[in-house]
C-alpha cells in the first residue's frame, strides 16, 4: 500500500518536471536572433520568424512562405545557426526594363516580374494596350520584350526604348545609335539579334549610317540615313 502511495506521489512530480523540461527546451529553442543579409530592409514576415522552432523549422518551407508575401524578392537562402539563429540570404530582382504605366514607372526583371531598384538607364517598354495581370502572371509581349533587351545586350546592341504596336502586331526597337528597327511579334530574338549584328557591322564597315531596318520582309529592308 506504501509502495502504491509513493507511485501516486512521484506521478505528479515526474509529470511536472517532464512539462517543465519540455517548456524550458522549447524557449531555448525559439528563434531569438534572425540575420538577414540584404540590399534593401523591406521584407514582410521577419517577425514571425520569432516564434519558430530551431529542431522544427523547415529552411525552404520557410524562404517559400517568405517569397509569398514578398514578391519583389526573387529568391531567399536561409540556414540554421545552433541554437537559436536564422541566416537570411535575400537576392531581389533585379530591373532589365521600366514600363510607364498610368503615369508611373515600375520597373520589371528578366521573367518580367515587378522589381525594385532605380529606372536610369533602363530600356522603357511601351504601348497602348499593355498591363500587369492583377495576378502575378506576366504579359508575354512584355516577356519578350525583356527578352529582346537581354538577347541583343549580349551582341552589344543597347536598346533604348520598345514601342508594342498592336495595331501591326510589331515591336519597334530604337536602339543606341538611332537605328529603329521594326519586327513581327512572331520573329524569334536570337534569329533579329545574329542578323543585325550583321547589317550594323556590315554598313559601318562601309561608313554608312543606318536609319531603320524592317523585319516584315523576306530579307530585312534596310534604310540608310540621308536616303
Amino acid at each position: 500500500m506504501k509502495r502504491r502511495i509513493r507511485v501516486l506521489w512521484a506521478l505528479p512530480i515526474l509529470l511536472t518536471v517532464f512539462i517543465s523540461g519540455i517548456l524550458f527546451l522549447s524557449d531555448f529553442f525559439r528563434i531569438k536572433k534572425v540575420i538577414v543579409i540584404s540590399n534593401y530592409t523591406e521584407i514582410r514576415g521577419l517577425s514571425q520568424l520569432f516564434s519558430e522552432n530551431y529542431l522544427s523549422l523547415n529552411e525552404e518551407v520557410t524562404a517559400q512562405k517568405l517569397l509569398t508575401v514578398n514578391p519583389l524578392i526573387k529568391n531567399i537562402k536561409i540556414s540554421k545557426t545552433f541554437p537559436q539563429t536564422l541566416t537570411l540570404n535575400v537576392f531581389w530582382r533585379k530591373p532589365q526594363a521600366k514600363i510607364l504605366l498610368d503615369d508611373k514607372i515600375i520597373l520589371i526583371d528578366e521573367e518580367g516580374k515587378a522589381s525594385v531598384g532605380y529606372p536610369d538607364g533602363l530600356t522603357e517598354i511601351a504601348g497602348t494596350k499593355i498591363t500587369l495581370p492583377a495576378s502575378g502572371g506576366t504579359d508575354w509581349r512584355i516577356l519578350k520584350s525583356v527578352n529582346y533587351i537581354t538577347v541583343l545586350s549580349k551582341s552589344s546592341i543597347r536598346v533604348n526604348n520598345i514601342y508594342i504596336f498592336d495595331e501591326e502586331s510589331i515591336f519597334i526597337l530604337e536602339l543606341a545609335d538611332g537605328e529603329e528597327v521594326k519586327i513581327p511579334f512572331q520573329t524569334d530574338p536570337d534569329q533579329v539579334s545574329a542578323s543585325l549584328q550583321v547589317i550594323i557591322s556590315r554598313f559601318r564597315i562601309e561608313g554608312k549610317f543606318i536609319s531603320s531596318i524592317d523585319f516584315r520582309f523576306d530579307k530585312p529592308l534596310v534604310v540608310l540615313k540621308n536616303e
